[in-house]
């Protein structure tokens, strides 16, 4: 069986969920971006995960980090044992 991809709750022009996109894509962690802002069962599903809806969120074997800046998804991700080259 396969892992399932972290979920990233995101919105629109927001830069702090681009710059959040851009790392995962330059670690090579493959995962599925929901629009909050254009895709109203993703919103709904964000603010059931977090009241207020905060993004960028990530949801990643069963844990959350929301809010986050780069530094704060970088730990996050090298706790998951991400390999990370240019941090």
């Amino acid at each position: 069986m396969t892992a399932a991809l972290p979920v990233l709750y995101v919105a629109e022009n927001a830069p702090c969920c681009n710059e959040a996109c851009d790392l995962l894509d330059g670690a090579g962690v493959g995962h599925v971006v929901k629009h909050v802002d254009t895709d109203a069962d993703a919103k709904a599903t964000l603010q059931s995960l977090v009241p207020g809806g905060t993004v960028p969120t990530l949801v990643w074997h069963g844990e959350l980090i929301s809010g986050f800046t780069r530094e704060d998804l970088i730990a996050f991700l090298q706790k998951h044992e991400v390999r990370l080259e240019d941090s």
